[in-house]
């Protein structure tokens, strides 16, 4: 009896224990690059739906522009960045793999990931890296689904002008943090 009870108790702590775990949904190779759309001004996209509901979560834009900023003469100005539709927002980190994402980090609308701006030299996440160019950056989402928030991160390299978006995933449990590269 004392055996059947002990394989009872421990089927129902190996089933609440189960729920515990994450589900996440994790895209691999991706390998969708957009270029920059140099020398013509203007902004190319990759449009994102992270969770498959025919719904834009994040636009991924590569953009090219004469800045006249500052006291500078037009200046060839780029930036890649990440722009989150609805409420869905975007932090850049810059972050590594096996950092958390989740709701402690700091959040906002669309962020730069990389540029150029005469006035201020190479700008965004990747600016803390002097080598960028052939270089990954994970980026945090906070997607808005059925009206709770749930985590995720983009894999994004770039050669400078253009990126290559090479995999992506979410936590489909509401309000649980996701590690980057977890992809199960």
């Amino acid at each position: 009896m004392k055996h059947v009870i002990y394989l009872l108790s421990m089927a129902i702590l190996m089933a609440i224990g189960s729920s515990c775990y994450a589900d996440v949904y994790y895209v691999q190779n991706v390998d969708t690059t957009i270029n920059n759309p140099q020398p013509v001004e203007g902004i190319n996209y990759f449009l994102l739906d992270i969770n498959d509901d025919d719904i834009i979560d994040y636009k991924i834009g590569a953009r090219y522009f004469l800045s006249h900023e500052g006291i500078h003469s037009p200046y060839d100005a780029f930036e890649v960045f990440v722009w989150g539709e609805s409420n869905n927002t975007v932090s850049a980190g810059p972050y590594q793999l096996d950092d958390s994402i989740d709701s402690t980090l700091y959040y906002e609308r669309s962020d730069v990931l990389v540029g150029r701006l005469p006035e201020y030299g190479i700008i965004g996440a990747w600016a803390v890296s002097q080598d960028f160019i052939d270089s990954y950056l994970f980026v945090g989402l906070r997607v808005e689904i059925n009206s709770q928030f749930h985590y995720g991160w983009l894999e994004i390299k770039t050669d400078g002008l253009s990126f290559t978006l090479m995999s992506y995933a979410f936590n489909d449990q509401a309000d649980q943090p996701i590690i980057i590269t977890q992809s199960y």
